[in-house]
């Protein structure tokens, strides 16, 4: 990279426009792909899903809220049931 940032230096301070196109002969395109491309790409904003929120719960704090809505028998379900529940209730 220094090599590249030398040769425009000096194209740019002798002027002339051929040094430039022998550089850009010279440089590899992985190099232009490299610079040109993003780092990561740009993803839109999601918001979490119900499953996500529910997820992020433990299996009491699940259960509290399967009782707030009525729901009985939830003391038996595993975690993946209790959601299941939690969102078809």
């Amino acid at each position: 990279m220094q090599e590249i940032t030398f040769a425009v230096e000096a194209a740019l301070l002798t002027g002339g426009s051929l040094a430039l196109l022998a550089l850009a002969s010279r440089v590899p395109a992985a190099a232009d792909q490299a610079i040109a491309a993003p780092a990561e790409p740009i993803r839109a904003h999601r918001p979490p899903s119900p499953r996500m929120d529910l997820e992020g719960q433990t299996v009491v704090q699940l259960q509290q809220l399967a009782r707030a809505r009525g729901l009985s028998g939830v003391s038996r379900l595993r975690k993946a049931e209790l959601i299941d529940q939690l969102l078809s209730a």
